[in-house]
C-alpha cells in the first residue's frame, strides 16, 4: 500500500493534541487543525496541521509540516516549507519527520526560526544510563477454603419444615454467621481462622454448643451445630518484569531545543 503520509498526520495531530491537554493553563481558544488551506500574500497553501491559541491576550498561529518518508529531510524541502511560513506572516513554522534532517536543511530551519522534531518509535537506545526493566517480586499468601459443609440441627430444621430441598446454596461471602455474641460476615470468620492455622491446608472443625444460624441474602435462617472444611494458607510467588517499551507509544524529540519527550500509552 502507498504510505500518503496521512496515518502521519494524523499522528502528529494527536501528539499535539495530548501535549495541549497537558499543558491548557492560561491557553484559550485553542485549535488543533488537519489537513487544512489557509490563504497567504501571494498563494494557498494546504497545511498538514494547523495549531492555534491565545495566551495573554496574543494569539499564536502554528504551521506544521509532517513528513513521513524514509530519508531524512533535504535542503530543498526545507526551502519550501520557508517560503510558505514566510507567504503566511504572523505564524511559526514547525516541522516534524520520523527520520530527521540532512545538515543543509537543519541550518535553514534554525536561522529561520522554524522548529524542527522528530516523531518517531521508540527503541533500546532511548533508555541508555537509564532503567528499562524492572523486576517486581510477587510474594501472597491466600486464604483456602475447600469442601465446607455446614452441620445443620436436623431437630430444628424438622420443627421448622426444612428439607434439603429448601435449602439455597451461597458463598460464604453471602451468609452471615449469628451466634449470641452477635452477628457477622461468614466469609470473614473462615478467613481469620484461615490466617491462624498459617502456611498449611488441614482439615478445620467447628462446634457450637449455643444456638448459632446462618443468615441468607434472602433473610431466611438456619440452625447449624457447626461447620468443617480444608482450611489454611496458601503462598503464591512470582516475578513479573515491566519494560518500560511497552509503555511508551512515541518518543518526540525537539531538535532545536534538545527536550526529549516519551508519549505514554495510549496514545489518546
Amino acid at each position: 500500500m502507498k504510505n500518503t503520509g496521512k496515518e502521519y498526520e494524523k499522528l502528529a495531530q494527536q501528539v499535539f493534541d495530548k501535549i495541549l491537554n497537558e499543558n491548557r493553563s492560561g491557553l484559550e481558544t485553542i485549535q488543533v487543525q488537519r489537513d487544512i488551506t489557509l490563504h497567504g500574500k501571494d498563494a494557498k497553501h494546504q497545511i498538514d496541521i494547523y495549531w492555534e491559541f491565545v495566551m495573554g491576550n496574543i494569539r499564536y498561529k502554528t504551521i506544521i509540516q509532517a513528513k513521513d518518508q524514509k530519508s531524512t529531510i533535504t535542503q530543498p524541502q526545507m526551502l519550501t516549507f520557508k517560503s510558505v511560513v514566510d507567504d503566511l506572516p504572523g505564524t511559526t513554522g514547525v516541522f516534524i519527520t520520523r527520520t530527521g534532517y540532512q545538515s543543509g536543511a537543519k541550518q535553514i530551519a534554525d536561522k529561520n526560526g522554524i522548529v524542527t522534531f522528530v516523531l518517531r518509535e521508540p527503541n533500546v537506545n532511548d533508555w541508555q544510563d537509564c532503567i528499562r526493566v524492572f523486576n517486581i517480586d510477587i510474594h501472597l499468601n491466600y486464604p483456602v477454603i475447600r469442601d465446607l459443609q455446614l452441620a445443620i440441627d436436623g431437630n430444628w430444621a424438622n420443627m421448622n419444615g426444612i428439607t434439603e430441598n429448601h435449602l439455597k446454596h451461597y458463598a460464604p461471602g453471602e451468609m452471615s454467621l449469628i451466634t449470641p455474641n452477635g452477628e457477622q460476615n461468614f466469609n470473614k470468620l473462615l478467613n481469620k481462622i484461615c490466617d491462624e492455622i498459617g502456611l498449611e491446608e488441614r482439615q478445620y472443625k467447628q462446634v457450637y454448643s449455643e444456638d448459632t444460624f446462618v443468615r441468607f441474602p434472602d433473610g431466611s435462617r438456619l440452625k447449624i451445630l457447626g461447620f468443617s472444611g480444608v482450611l489454611g494458607m496458601r503462598e503464591y510467588v512470582d516475578t513479573k518484569s515491566l519494560d518500560a517499551m511497552d509503555f511508551v507509544s512515541h518518543v518526540l524529540e525537539n531538535l532545536s531545543d534538545g527536550e526529549t519527550r516519551m508519549i505514554k500509552k495510549p496514545l489518546l
